[in-house]
Formats: C-alpha cells, structure tokens, sequence
C-alpha cells in the first residue's frame, strides 16, 4: 500500500506544524491576539512578494480575489487588454468581461497552448491602442506556463499607462515576486498552493495607484477595498475572517523563511527537472515549452490515444497518486502533476515512477 501523494494543483499538502496550529481554539477576531497573528502574516507576506503596502485579507478562493480587484480597480468605460496562455487567463477576463458596459472593452491577446505571450504582438497592441489595464496570469497552471512576469510588465510600462493586474495565484511561493521593483499595480494570490496553507483566504495587494482608483469604487460592503484597508491599519478585517486560515499561514510562512526562499524556489525548480527528465524516458513531452516550463507544475501534453481521465483514476487506484485532469479544452488530453508547496523531491521522484510503472505496463 501506498501513501497518498497529493499531487493536484491545489489544495497543496500541509506541513505537520500547519496542521498542529490549525487545531487550536478559535479565538476572537478582535482580539490582541488575533492582531498580532495579523500583523505577522501581513508582515511576511509583503516580504514575500516584495512589497510595502498592506496585504488585503479576503474569506474568499482566488476567484474572489480576482473579481474584488476587478469590482474595485476597474471602471464599466474602461479598455482592457487580457494576455491569456490558458484557462485561468480566461476565466480573469471572464471575470472582467461582467463589469465592462460592452464586451468589445476587453481584448484578449492569446497564444498557443503551452507558448507565453508574444512580447512583440503586445509592444504593437499597446502602441496602437489605449488601455485602462493589463491582466496577466502570472503561473498558467492550466498549461503549466510560467510567464516571464518582470518582462511583461517592463513592456506594459514602457509602452503604456494601464495598471498592471497580476493573477499570482499558483506562483506565489515557487518563484521570485517582486511586485514594487517589477511596477506590478495589483497582485493578488491565495494560501494554498505554493503558500503551503489551508484554503479560506483570497491574498490582494494594491499599490498606492491602485488603492486610489479603489479609494472611489461603488462596490458592495463584503470586498470593498477602502474598508479592507481601513481596518487592515487595526490589523484587523471588516467581517470575521478564517482564522484558521491565518493560523495555517502563519507556520506556513515560517516554515518558509527558515529554509530560505532560494532554496524554496530551488527545490520546485529541482521538481521540474524530474519530471521533465521522467516524461523524456517515457517519450512524451509536456505542454509548456522551454523556457516557459512551471516549477510549480507540470502539465503532461498526452498522446491521441491516451485520455487524462482513465490515467488519472488508474494512478489513483493503483498507487494513490492523486494528479488532476487538463483545464477547459485541454481536459481529455492533458495530465497535469503539481509540484508546488509542501513537497520533498522524494514525493516528486516517488510520483515519476509510479507514472513511469503504470505507462509502461498499460502503455
């Protein structure tokens, strides 16, 4: 018998010590004890990301991290131009497209599966056309595409004065974030992926141009900005939050800081390499290129005659690794293994050859 080894694209496994301080009694919102596990989550998370400014805590998934930004930076006269190399790009223009008077506002600038986007196609759109805001996805999880972010928003600026929206969502924790130096106006992630944290909080930070424009946004009570922030100098939320949430964040992010965010980024980048070496022995190839390869996953681009789902019941089944279908239009022909977040590369090696066993005996 095998143990599990969780290997979808989020929730990530958590670490024994996260686990530990999230079964503790609940306590107030309210109280000094909350603020102060507050402020240290807050604190190491704009050293995470290489920020100044105040993190915004919503009880929400990604999803409403990303709709929040939206509701609040963007404006229904608004153009947008939306880089999309996969699902998760979609589903942030999506989100975008439903608070535009007219979809035509939002362009969609979109590249081939597995490729990033092309920088001399958004150089031209940017000279050509005006817009209000750029919405990148930093980490294509849906493609396993991580995209050169600080070169994006180097183009975006350079060319432009849109306010740059990033969807860090899966590559918060495996790669470097700059987001101050980088000139990236909103970021916005979650726990738990390569956090290493339980689900229950949507991660928003707004610079001081971004907080502005939120400063006069009719929004509702629930994710307005201006009353995050206004009770985010309390070290406090406006509702109650997920305090597990918090509690799981905290160790989390210590656990972080304690092996060294180079060694962090090392390792997932260690985790690419094995997979990527695992898929040359079985003559397959995955969907993202070099040099657009995710350390934070690795989506298996799979031959006609192989389908994701009896694959990845089978690897279930047999060996109790637990992988994750393709996204969207990519369901049926791509697999996609995570390697982000609580992980050994023992894990990692150990799911190559489960998946190397199983194609070779059915295969």
């Amino acid at each position: 018998m095998y143990e599990i080894n969780l290997r979808i694209t989020g929730p990530t496994p958590l670490a024994p010590q996260v686990l530990q301080a999230m079964s503790q009694q609940i306590i107030s919102h309210r109280s000094d004890e909350f603020k102060s596990l507050y402020a240290g989550v807050d604190r190491n998370l704009r050293a995470l990301l290489g920020t100044i400014h105040p993190v915004i805590f919503l009880t929400s998934s990604g999803t409403g991290g990303l709709e929040a930004t939206v509701q609040n930076i963007l404006r229904p006269c608004d153009r947008v131009l939306s880089l999309q190399t996969g699902f998760y790009g979609e589903l942030f223009a999506q989100i975008t497209e439903r608070t535009l008077d007219a979809p035509e506002q939002l362009i969609r600038l979109r590249s081939e599966p597995g490729q990033s986007t092309d920088t001399q196609k958004l150089s031209y759109m940017l000279q050509q056309q005006h817009f209000d805001a750029v919405l990148i996805t930093h980490n294509e999880s849906s493609t396993g595409v991580l995209n050169p972010l600080k070169h994006l928003v180097q183009i975006i600026k350079a060319n432009s004065g849109a306010l740059v929206l990033c969807d860090a969502v899966s590559s918060a924790g495996v790669v470097p974030i700059h987001m101050d130096q980088w000139g990236i106006d909103v970021l916005i992630t979650v726990p738990q992926k390569g956090l290493m944290a339980p689900p229950g909080l949507a991660i928003v930070v707004a610079n001081d141009r971004a907080q502005k424009r939120a400063s006069s946004a009719r929004v509702g009570m629930y994710f307005d900005f201006k009353r995050a922030l206004a009770c985010a100098r309390l070290c406090q939320t406006p509702s109650t939050p997920s305090i597990v949430s918090f509690r799981g964040l905290q160790v989390s992010l210590q656990l972080l800081f304690s092996e060294g965010l180079e060694r962090v980024y090392s390792r997932h980048s260690q985790a690419r390499a094995i997979c990527q070496s695992a898929l040359t022995e079985l003559g397959l190839d995955s969907l993202a290129k070099p040099p657009f390869q995710s350390p934070a996953m690795t989506a298996i681009n799979l031959p006609a005659h192989i389908h994701s789902q009896p694959l990845q019941l089978a690897l279930e089944q047999y060996y109790k690794l637990y992988t994750a279908q393709g996204a969207g239009d990519l369901q049926d022909r791509v697999l996609r293994i995570a390697h982000m977040g609580w992980f050994s590369l023992t894990d990692i090696k150990w799911a190559m050859v489960c998946l190397k066993d199983h194609m070779r005996k059915t295969y």
